[in-house]
């Protein structure tokens, strides 16, 4: 009796070639390299989006604040302390809020969080975060940082947020703005720190390095409304100074900015 025929199969593949798997590497990167701008923006408008909302509830707390002091609203460093710029902060010794600080110390807004911008990247001017060296401009570590989380201690010196703060319309007098200032619609009243913060906080490995947007700055004005102020990187360049001599305690210079660069919402 014959064996039946036994048909032979043919030998199966296993794996790849050297050549497939470098053109599947290579069209795996492609895509990547195609893709990832795209990412990239979608994430920044996304961002972006997420600021103006933050925006928009820091001016409910201005509105608030300014309903229980006849229009005035919060009084800013160059109320508070002449010269010494236009950022919101908190000094820690003496508890002295200054800016958009008193959205919080009187409960205007509930959580500071919101004073940050999610495109700022500073390393230590974050919610909940402290400087760990003492390359701060000389500060120790520990002195600065941002607002701290409930329950902790946050910075020993001074705390600082991601948004500039206009607390005053006129270059001679730093009186605190009201809500019915003249040309509401056209005047900025909040913006993303639209200068290098690290002119003021940060050692020199900082110096020059800038922290949000990369094309211009989600801003507030009088009348509650947000819009982008879209700027080119030179436009970006020429608007932060760049030395401390240019920035500092020239209330004139910092207005002026303001005017110029945010009067066309």
């Amino acid at each position: 009796m014959k064996e039946p025929h036994m048909r032979r199969r043919s030998p199966s593949r296993h794996g790849f070639t050297l050549i497939e798997l470098l053109v599947v590497v290579s069209i795996i990167a492609l895509l990547i390299a195609i893709l990832l701008p795209s990412l990239s923006k979608a994430k920044e408008t996304a961002r972006r989006a997420a600021c103006g909302a933050q925006l928009h509830q820091i001016g409910a707390g201005l509105i608030l604040y300014a309903g229980d002091y006849k229009q005035q609203l919060p009084p800013g460093n160059a109320t508070l302390r002449p010269g010494n710029g236009i950022d919101a902060n908190y000094i820690v010794g003496g508890a002295v809020p200054m800016g958009m600080a008193f959205l919080i110390t009187r409960q205007y807004i509930p959580q500071a969080e919101v004073f940050y911008c999610p495109s700022w990247s500073h390393p230590y001017l974050q919610y909940g975060q402290v400087n760990v060296s003492s390359d701060a401009w000389g500060h120790p570590v520990g002195g600065l940082g941002g607002w701290p989380q409930p329950n902790e201690p946050g910075p020993t010196l001074y705390r600082g947020i991601s948004y500039m703060y206009r607390s005053t319309f006129g270059e001679q007098f730093n009186e605190p703005a009201h809500l019915t200032d003249r040309n509401t619609a056209a005047s900025a009243l909040v913006a993303d720190a639209w200068y290098r913060r690290t002119v003021f906080f940060g050692g020199p490995e900082l110096m020059g390095v800038s922290f949000g947007h990369v094309e211009g700055y989600e801003t507030l004005y009088l009348d509650s409304h947000v819009a982008w102020v879209g700027l080119g990187a030179d436009q970006m360049d020429e608007l932060q100074p760049t030395s401390l001599g240019n920035t500092n305690r020239l209330w004139w210079l910092q207005e002026s900015l303001w005017a110029d660069w945010f009067s066309n919402p």
